[in-house]
């Protein structure tokens, strides 16, 4: 049981990390999370032999110390070599960043896909009615109600940036640059409505 929990929470420590990167998901990328969620997960659980000949304490503290040392441990350097600009630090963040990126390029191309098919079968066809400067004006003030003291520079660039996109005589480009922006939210809103 002590061994499953400590698991459990070093998978919660990794899944917060992925949450806080920014590379998106998507379901088709949920076996590439979970092969980076269990290596979190095993070493959660091999900490706890350790743990527990230090500590006589309830398992879930057990677990969740276990679980914090072994999230720790994965993402530490353990050893530098050399001084100055020629150092080189060795540990097992090397093979935890290598796992990360190799699963974390794998995640980013499936999302990737699922949102150039998303927009071409989804997002073009419900929007094709929709005049473009429309779409603008309501992706404009999206980004104005989610955040008040948005600086008024970089919404005109904004703004500009989506004029330029619309002009171009394939609306994917316009609909990508909104996903870029941030507003998937609205432009998921926007296809509902058309709907």
């Amino acid at each position: 049981m002590i061994f499953f929990l400590a698991a459990l929470f070093a998978m919660l420590v990794g899944l917060l990390d992925f949450a806080t990167s920014g590379i998106g998901f998507a379901v088709g990328a949920t076996l590439w999370l979970l092969l980076r969620l269990c290596a979190d997960g095993a070493v959660g659980a091999a900490t706890v032999l350790p743990v527990r000949a230090a500590w006589h304490l309830p398992i879930w503290a057990l677990s969740l110390i276990a679980a914090t040392a072994g999230t720790a441990l994965l993402r530490s350097y353990l050893l530098t070599l050399g001084s100055g600009h020629n150092s080189a630090q060795a540990g097992p963040i090397f093979i935890y960043d290598r796992l990360k990126s190799f699963t974390g390029d794998r995640i980013s191309i499936i999302v990737s896909t699922t949102k150039a098919s998303w927009l071409s079968k989804e997002v073009v066809p419900a929007l094709a009615g929709m005049k473009r400067e429309a779409i603008i004006s309501d992706v404009i003030s999206f980004i104005v109600l989610k955040n008040p003291n948005y600086n008024r520079t970089k919404l005109a660039a904004i703004q500009a940036d989506l004029k330029a996109a619309s002009q171009d005589a394939d609306p994917v480009e316009l609909y990508r640059r909104i996903l870029a922006k941030g507003a998937e939210a609205q432009l998921k809103k926007l296809v509902r409505n058309a709907s």
